[in-house]
């Protein structure tokens, strides 16, 4: 029998209030308030001589998040209403979990209807921004943003290291379309490169996946008090601030131009056949992240080579297969974060 919209609601939610009263392993999403460290605001955009557009909403407004079990089910979408009480409340005081990170529940503050891609986002219920190996901590980042916003440390953050790792979700003042998502995200990036903190790239893709917060050595939550940003004001700054003097992306180094000869594209098909494939359990995640790698870095490929490869001859060997958006993932992290030189298999010496 196919449930109904609202009887899968109240289904997701019981499991969820159940998985976190057991800190178990299938814990999952909005369940987050207690004792976080409230910080003041001077109300000013950081960085920049423009303010932020704010206004007031309530924090038991209920807005649609999605839920997996994990990254590699995200067909199985649940979508799930939340607050912003909600939220805070369950980023406040996450269950531990002993599991690998891999094998954590999912959230997405897109609704996505169907599998989770871009394309089945009917609305965005915050804005997310994630930063690693900043020098900014999460608490002095939380303070000095004029707008409402919440967040926590990630799983690889370690206690008394140099740097930090976090995640920070900017409450709007209301749900969002899809279309309105991108110029906020790149407004508000903007915001944090006043702070000194460049956010992560690849977090602007509307259907962005976290894994849950958990309860590791050094974790940390904060918040503010401050009035929400204002949609459309911040939407009408935005589009003022998109003129030909903007501030631009860094681009990578340019790619080495490909040998004549045996295409590169036909060589690095060679290689990743004999690539071990992923397989749940068995360092699935790093074969994967290997693959990209040696496409995109090795072989020079452009994206949407690397990503023809990895989808038609990498992927249905792997168990269980990827969720295309995981992949293409790794293949822009390759591109853009990935230390290993342009083209250093070109030359044969492992091809």
């Amino acid at each position: 029998m196919k449930l109904s919209q609202a009887d899968e609601i109240a289904m997701v939610r019981a499991t969820m209030r159940r998985a976190h009263a057991a800190a178990a392993a299938s814990a999952a999403a909005p369940a987050w308030l207690q004792n976080w460290p409230t910080q003041a605001s001077d109300g000013r955009h950081p960085g920049d001589d423009q303010e932020l557009p704010t206004t007031a909403t309530s924090q038991n407004e209920q807005r649609i998040i999605s839920w997996w079990p994990n990254h590699r089910m995200t067909q199985l979408t649940r979508l799930v209403p939340t607050s912003l009480e909600e939220l805070e409340h369950s980023l406040n005081r996450p269950p531990t979990l002993d599991a690998d990170k891999h094998d954590l529940p999912c959230w997405s503050a897109g609704a996505c209807h169907g599998s989770r891609s871009d394309a089945n986002v009917r609305s965005v219920a915050c804005l997310g921004f994630d930063a690693d190996n900043t020098t900014v901590s999460l608490a002095d980042a939380v303070a000095r943003l004029p707008i409402r916003a919440l967040g926590h440390t990630t799983y690889s953050h370690e206690r008394n290291a140099a740097t930090h790792r976090w995640r920070i979700l900017v409450w709007p003042s209301r749900t969002l379309a899809p279309e309105e998502f991108r110029p906020l995200w790149d407004l508000l990036a903007h915001v944090f490169g006043g702070l000194g903190v460049r956010v992560d790239p690849s977090c602007k893709n509307v259907s962005r996946l976290w894994y849950v917060a958990t309860q590791r050595p050094g974790f940390q939550f904060a918040t503010n008090r401050c009035d929400s940003l204002d949609v459309p004001a911040a939407l009408d700054l935005a589009r003022k601030l998109q003129t030909p003097g903007a501030p631009v992306r860094k681009t990578q180094p340019a790619a080495p131009v490909r040998p004549s000869g045996l295409d590169a594209v036909e060589r690095a098909s060679r290689y990743l056949a004999k690539m071990p494939a992923s397989i749940a359990g068995s360092g699935g995640d790093q074969a994967l992240w290997n693959a990209a790698q040696k496409m995109v870095r090795g072989f020079s490929l452009s994206e949407s080579d690397a990503l023809h490869l990895l989808r038609a001859e990498f992927n249905p060997r792997c168990l269980p297969a990827w969720d295309d958006a995981w992949i293409v993932r790794k293949v822009r992290q390759a591109s853009e974060k990935s230390g290993l030189a342009w083209g250093y298999l070109l030359d044969g010496r492992s091809s």
